[in-house]
């Protein structure tokens, strides 16, 4: 006999608030820890999906196969109620790998550049449906833009990094919000800088660093 706590999916926390066969609930959950392929997913702490954009489209593709996706006086194909369903799974999955006890999820997708009507330069995560687009920034604690960089001195003998994405030869990561090129990041931790050099391993652990004393 286990205990429920033996019943935990290997990624992620067991969703008590869903019926038993959904793909987090009590049934499912028993059904994947007891599938030998996914026992020794127990022993990872550090899990990255790649990717959230490919994610989408996934979604997307079986959204429009549900019964939400049809209009119910017509019988035609509804394109808002497919992407009211992908919005909803999408962000339930993500919400749930949030939780993840003891781990460290790392989504990765791409970004996508957009040029408004305005002839201004916009960037975003590229995903289907702009609602999960649109919250997957408040759902994880850090959110990091991999891009190209320049150097360029100022007068004064400063030096800087200038973000190039077409001739820049340097990888850095943007980190925080609020930053000059309007690239998506955030930082909960309050640990990073502006930029980071394109070193997962440094970054993880400057991020979880505690300070003595």
């Amino acid at each position: 006999m286990r205990s429920s706590k033996d019943h935990q999916p290997p990624l992620g926390p067991r969703d008590r608030g869903v019926e038993p066969a959904v793909p987090v609930g009590r049934r499912a959950a028993k059904a994947i820890v007891e599938d030998d392929h996914v026992l020794p997913l127990r022993a990872l702490r550090l899990v990255a999906g790649d990717g959230v954009t490919d994610l989408t489209r996934q979604a997307m593709a079986w959204a429009k196969t549900r019964p939400e996706a049809m209009s119910e006086r017509t019988g035609k194909p509804d394109t808002r109620g497919a992407y009211g369903l992908l919005a909803r799974e999408v962000i339930g999955l993500l919400k749930h790998l949030q939780h993840a006890p003891g781990r460290t999820v790392i989504f990765v997708g791409i970004l996508e550049r957009i040029t408004d009507e305005m002839n201004r330069t916009i960037w975003q995560p590229q995903m289907e449906g702009g609602k999960a687009a649109r919250e997957l920034p408040g759902i994880v604690d850090q959110v990091m833009t991999l891009g190209l960089f320049s150097t360029e001195t100022s007068p004064d003998g400063a030096t800087s990094w200038r973000h190039d994405p077409e001739k820049g030869e340097t990888r850095r990561l943007v980190c925080r919000s609020g930053n000059p090129w309007g690239l998506p990041a955030k930082d909960r931790s309050g640990r990073l800088d502006l930029t980071e050099p394109a070193d997962l391993g440094a970054l993880l652990s400057k991020i979880n660093h505690v300070p003595k004393g």
